[in-house]
Parts: structure tokens; sequence; C-alpha cells
């Protein structure tokens, strides 16, 4: 089997990467990332696109540890070299570090949280959405608003002068909380914030150290099991359909390897596919790489697609400025990449 390289990695510029690491994207450090080895096998003697008959293009790209199956499912079918490529893995930690990855030159593709994104480029690095990933589920609940219970407090209003634990202040991880307590009629400033990790929430509940939680994912779904009411679920009810994670890649290296974007994306849109029609497959999946019994697999996989919602992501850029989560206004068209797969239906 023939393999060649990409052309045009980027060198790693001192100023940028010290900028990537002190975005306003999410504090802490990446931690050495794990590496999966690409797909073994031979390739057909034609691909459907990305690199001449025979040959595989080498491509590395970094997972966030959400909304990663789809990229193992292309893998694991061959699907990647289907399109010509020859994808090695990585697995990448908080926002900031799979940017500063993919600043280095160490991967050519990354996943990154949206709106952290948004900040990043407001910051001034080089990057734009290549496709969409993670969405917003419009029909279950990740994430919710929990109290004690016996706390008395049963809607958002009750929040008024109360204390909430939050894993951010200001963050795109709390806009959500933000946006569902502003509808609610409660200034964000009429209540104290204070930083609890999503292991010490429910802690802080039973101790009384804050008066509620903004949990999500299995924080969320462990707090609930052990009695913890939810009285709202504020990702759901105001950001439906919003883009959570988006492929990205830098402007220098995206201009000069336009066919293998298309392939990377092409390979992602027939994943997505069976990720989205398999659920026991993407459970699979998400077993073996986090090396748990599949049983033990039991929230709800996200929709993920390469499309992205255009409404509802004009709508999480606008409330992100509003709350003063990204610096300045910016409009989609500014983060996306030529070509960029969009869906304009999605209300």
């Amino acid at each position: 089997m023939v393999r060649k390289t990409l052309k045009g990695r980027v060198s790693l510029i001192a100023a940028v990467a010290a900028l990537a690491l002190t975005t306003a994207a999410c504090g802490g450090n990446g931690g050495g990332a794990t590496t999966t080895p690409p797909a073994g096998g031979t390739t057909s003697d034609s691909t459907e696109a990305g690199a001449p008959s025979g040959e595989l293009t080498e491509l590395a790209i970094v997972v966030a540890p959400l909304h990663y199956e789809p990229a193992y499912i292309a893998q694991r079918e061959g699907i990647f070299e289907q399109h010509g490529l020859d994808v090695e893995i990585k697995r990448g930690q908080d926002p900031a570090s799979l940017i500063a990855m993919l600043m280095s030159g160490e991967v050519q593709i990354a996943t990154s949280s949206f709106i952290p994104l948004a900040a990043s480029v407001i910051e001034g690095l080089p990057l734009k959405i290549i496709a969409g990933n993670g969405q917003v589920d419009p029909d279950f609940d990740n994430s919710g608003v929990m109290v004690a219970p016996d706390s008395g407090i049963t809607e958002m209003s009750q929040l008024e002068g109360k204390t909430i634990g939050v894993t951010g202040i200001n963050t795109g991880g709390s806009l959500p909380f933000m946006q569902r307590l502003e509808d609610s009629g409660v200034p964000i400033d009429a209540l104290t914030q204070v930083v609890i990790p999503f292991a010490g929430m429910q802690a802080a509940l039973e101790q009384g150290t804050v008066d509620a939680v903004f949990a999500v994912d299995q924080a969320y779904h462990q707090m609930l099991a052990a009695g913890y009411p939810s009285i709202a679920s504020p990702t759901r009810e105001v950001q439906t359909n919003m883009p959570v994670t988006v492929w990205i890649g830098q402007e220098p290296w995206l201009a000069e390897n336009g066919e293998i974007i298309d392939a990377f994306v092409a390979a992602m849109a027939e994943a997505d596919a069976i990720y989205m029609e398999n659920d026991a497959l993407a459970r699979e999946v998400h077993a073996e790489i986090n090396q748990v019994p599949v049983e033990e697999v039991t929230q709800n996989l996200v929709p993920i697609s390469t499309e992205i919602n255009v409404n509802p992501a004009e709508r999480g850029l606008a409330s992100a400025a509003h709350f003063g989560v990204i610096a300045e206004e910016i409009t989609l068209d500014e983060l996306l990449w030529e070509g960029v797969p969009l869906n304009t239906d999605v209300e």
C-alpha cells in the first residue's frame, strides 16, 4: 500500500501557540493525548476521494472526550480508507488543548466546542469550521438545574438571591443556564455563582454549600438516579439543535488541502449516518473506547451530523455575545470554511 503525507503542515508559531493555550475557550491543561493506531488493511483499486487509486493520504485528527463515536466507526468500518485516507485518531481533553494540538501541527483536523471556537477566532486564531458534529438533543435531557429534595425550590424564578454551583463562570458551559435564568425573569447578577466540579456537585447540595447546581451529562444522570430533582433543563430548552462540537482546521492548511477536506467530510457523513441508524454499534464503540462493559453505556447518545443547523447556531452566537461569553459579536459565516454542509430548515 502506498501512503503519502499531507502537504502544507503548519509549523508552530510561538505567539499563536500561546494564544491557543490562553484563549477564552476553557481552562486547564490538555494532559497527554493517547493515540489509536490507524486502521490497517489494504485499499481497493479505486477510492472515492482524497488520493489517487491505490494510495492513502495520512491524516491526523484529534477528538474531544465526547461525540467521538463516528470517527472510530469510520476507522473501524474502513470508511476512511474508502475515501483515500489513512487516519490516526488522537484523544484530546479540554477545548483549549484541542485547539493547541491543531495550531502546533500535531494534527490537521480537530474537534472543537462551538462557542469556544468562536472565542478563539475573535482572539485572532486562523480557524474555520469544515463540518458539524454533535448537536443538542431536542428529545432527551442531558443536563439540568438540580436542587436538594427538601429545598422547596421548584422553578428557576426562585433562584434569585441564591448560590448556584457551575463548572465555570461566564463560560460556554454555563451559557444555557444564564439564558434560561434570564428567560425566567431573574438577572444573572441577582444570584451568586461558585465554581464546583461535576464530581463535587452532589456533595455541595448535601452540605448546603449551594442552593442549586447546573449538572451536565454523567453528573446529571447520577444525581437524578440519587433522587435529586431537576427544576429546569436549560440546554434542551434554550439550545435545541445548536452545534455543540464541530470539526475545524487551520486556514493555511485548509487552503492547500481541499480534496482532503472533502474526503474527510464525506467519510464522516457516512459514519454519522451509521451512528444515527445503529444505536447498538454506537454504544459498542463507546464502550470499547472507554474500556467499560457495553451494558454500562446507559446515557442517550446525542444527534451527530456533518450539517450545521444555521438558525440555532446563529442564536447561540448572539446569546454568547449578549452574556459576554465571547468578547464581541461574530456571525456564523465568519466561522465557516467554504462548502460546509448547512441545514437552514431547523428552527
